[in-house]
């Protein structure tokens, strides 16, 4: 007799003996201390459940499966090939085109502004430098009339900002990478369509990829020839990537020290394109009148985070209601609008000091960012190439990193000098260099209702099982849809003259149904049963509806109704879920799957349900049923809220199983959201995940087979 049996016979027995008439005839136990013994066996056997619940609860340790190797090559991920992009004939074509621009600029330029740039270009070849100079849209200007940032953040702001995210919990903070997860864990095509012989063949599972986002690799070109990576892998690891395509060209911010609302609104306009899919263009103009300090004009400059506290508390405008003017005006009802963002911080933990590491992951977490620089002669001329100037000085202007390139060892800049500067307005400039990223900050838009997630469903798999000592015929009435999509019951009315369903069970059995050639899929059920004899019935829902509730999931679930032994109760989802846990803990790995997978067939409205599923998934990789595994943590991951624990475990699991599959790009992108999804998960899960990123990061082949 096992701990549950034991436990359920104890409380019956302890029930049975509290009865008023036994209590009555001097039992060994008054009635008063008989229900105090039931609440210990009840309370005991919730804590057990508790226990085993916990029990193994953590992240498998490194090592335990590793995928096949398939070839005797070595395999380097995508990120580690020093390959720069290749420029076909219509891109060099381009590149020169955009030459003769500023071939055409500067002969049209004063002798004296050509003799200084011929004189520094001299230099810089000397120098060795990776980039171009000549007369762009800026050149010549005095450097105040075109920059704008003054100020630093202290450690105390930056302190303040940190402590104030840390009291958000981690489902309400916004983060791409938890956000962006339906495209990230999208499986690959046809993963999911396993052949199953308890389905209909043309029930197919629904992947849910987001078409707004996508997940492959590719490079853009810009006007001028300027070629740069898409925002297709939006990973820490990327090689290259930028979040570029995904807004509108960079803007002129004139003779006007604006650059600090421009840098700004460059960062929300990209968290407005991922958070909520629209491409906007927010008016500069409104932050300059209403967000710079009191008695200052907004266009002599202004602290790096004055317009994300301003948007904080205020809404503005798209550009069409209040257009640029390139001269700072009163605050007025033009300036207000609906736009704002929900929270702003530090990119990084020191912001005098940024890291690398840490700025790539506020982009890829948050979109554009908003940083300082110092600009100087060289970069007020730049023209293109990969900026590496040593210039030293306070940073004095505020600009957008939208991504970086490793083979160029270089951030993608975006500025506010328009298209006539730089390449397309965008610049390469080496990390570090001219302090750049001093003061990176992200902001983020306020998130609007997005549609549901998954697919919802409204009717289930209907299998019946008999688990009593008996044969019986069981009789139902279905309701599902006809023809015309219109839910209707089926064979006909309950208690018209129409016959039921009759499904013939052998003791022991469970039978899939089906009706008319088809597996049964129904909503609601009226169905009861007896025994040939007709000295057993099984009439609970015989009279009244066994409705079932819709879900959300990848594919249609299965209800499997249980006829139990007539004088014996119910096994109550509890004890069933007891069982499953102690087979588990015994490492009894089969039989445990088995017991959980009954669990979502027989109880699918439970609380535990997700708790279910995912030990269901966790022991078909304990099997080494991989592929299925995969199948079953995506069900999970399409059908749970990202803020319940049991959807970072399955995402944990979906993405271990992708890298015993050699799937390595599909477990990094499932990796990659429980270290930086900021889950309800326990830390030591993002540590875990974490360190075997870097597994496959060094892995070269002995994992993984393909990085798609």
């Amino acid at each position: 007799m096992n701990r549950w049996t034991w436990i359920l016979l104890s409380a019956s027995l302890a029930v049975c003996a509290s009865t008023p008439s036994e209590a009555g005839l001097g039992g060994s136990l008054s009635a008063k201390a008989l229900k105090k013994e039931v609440k210990k066996v009840i309370k005991k056997s919730k804590s057990t459940l508790a226990e085993l619940r916990k029990s193994g609860l953590t992240p498998p340790k490194l090592g335990k499966h590793k995928g096949p190797r398939r070839f005797a090559g070595e395999l380097i991920p995508p990120f580690k090939l020093k390959i720069g992009l290749k420029l076909d004939s219509a891109d060099l074509a381009a590149a020169a085109a955009r030459a003769q621009r500023y071939l055409a600029r500067e002969a049209a330029a004063s002798p004296e502004l050509r003799k200084a740039i011929e004189s520094r270009r001299a230099k810089l070849k000397k120098a060795k430098a990776t980039f171009e100079i000549g007369v762009t849209s800026v050149s010549g200007k005095p450097i105040a009339s075109i920059t704008g940032m003054s100020g630093q953040p202290s450690a105390k702001d930056a302190k303040a900002a940190r402590e104030r995210r840390e009291k958000t919990p981690p489902a309400e903070r916004t983060n791409l990478v938890r956000s962006n997860y339906r495209a990230r864990l999208a499986p690959p095509d046809g993963m999911l369509d396993a052949p199953d012989d308890r389905r209909n063949a043309d029930d197919k599972a629904v992947v849910m990829a987001d078409p707004n986002h996508i997940v492959k690799p590719t490079t853009v070109q810009g006007k001028s020839s300027a070629s740069y990576p898409s925002s297709g892998f939006p990973s820490v690891d990327s090689a290259a990537f930028s979040w570029r395509d995904r807004i509108d060209p960079p803007r002129d911010q004139g003779s006007c020290g604006s650059c600090w609302a421009f840098a700004t609104l460059s960062a929300v306009e990209t968290s407005e394109a991922l958070l909520n899919g629209r491409k906007v263009n927010l008016s500069e103009q409104s932050l300059v009148n209403c967000a710079a300090r009191p008695d200052v004009d907004g266009c002599d400059g202004n602290s790096p985070r004055a317009g994300f506290v301003y948007l904080a508390d205020n809404g503005i405008p798209l550009e069409t209601a209040a257009p640029y003017k390139a001269a700072a005006s009163t605050c007025s009802s033009a300036n207000k609008g609906t736009y704002k963002i929900s929270d702003w911080n530090y990119a990084a933990s020191d912001p005098t000091n940024p890291t690398v590491a840490e700025l790539k992951r506020a982009i890829a977490n948050h979109g554009g960012v908003l940083a300082t620089v110092f600009v100087d002669d060289d970069i007020q001329n730049y023209s293109g190439g990969v900026f590496n100037g040593k210039g030293s000085g306070r940073p004095n202007h505020g600009v957008a990193l939208l991504g970086w390139d490793d083979t160029k060892q270089a951030w993608h800049l975006r500025n506010s000098w328009g298209p006539d500067w730089g390449e397309d307005g965008y610049m390469w400039i080496a990390y570090g260099s001219n302090s750049v990223g001093l003061a990176a900050m992200w902001g983020d838009a306020v998130k609007q209702p997005q549609p549901a997630s998954a697919v919802m469903f409204e009717d289930r798999y209907i299998s019946l099982r008999n688990s009593s000592s008996v044969p019986l015929v069981a009789h139902l009435y279905a309701q599902r849809k006809d023809a015309s999509k219109k839910w209707k019951w089926s064979p006909g009315e309950p208690g018209s003259k129409t016959k039921p369903l009759d499904v013939k069970l052998k003791a022991g059995q469970t039978v899939d149904v089906k009706m008319s050639g088809s597996y049964l899929t129904a909503k609601g059920l009226r169905i009861w049963a007896e025994t040939s004899d007709s000295k057993s019935h099984w009439d609970q829902y015989k009279d009244r509806e066994l409705g079932m509730t819709s879900y959300a999931a990848s594919k249609r679930e299965r209800y499997t109704f249980v006829f139990g032994q007539p004088d014996q109760p119910a096994v109550t989802p509890d004890e069933l879920l007891g069982e499953a846990h102690e087979l588990r803990v015994d490492g009894k790995t089969q039989e445990a799957y088995k017991h959980f997978n009954d669990y979502v067939e027989r109880f699918p409205g439970q609380d535990a349900i997700a708790e279910a599923k995912f030990w269901s998934g966790e022991e078909l990789y304990q099997l080494d049923r991989y592929t299925d595994a995969v199948r079953a943590e995506y069900d999970i991951i399409s059908s749970v809220d990202s803020s319940d624990p049991y959807f970072g475990f399955a995402v944990y699991y979906y993405g271990l199983s992708h890298a015993a599959l050699g799937n390595c790009g599909q477990a990094k992108r499932a990796l990659e959201v429980v270290q930086y999804g900021e889950l309800a998960i326990p830390e030591s899960w993002t540590l875990a995940a974490k360190d075997y990123i870097k597994t496959l990061n060094n892995d070269k082949g002995a994992i993984c087979s393909n990085w798609d």
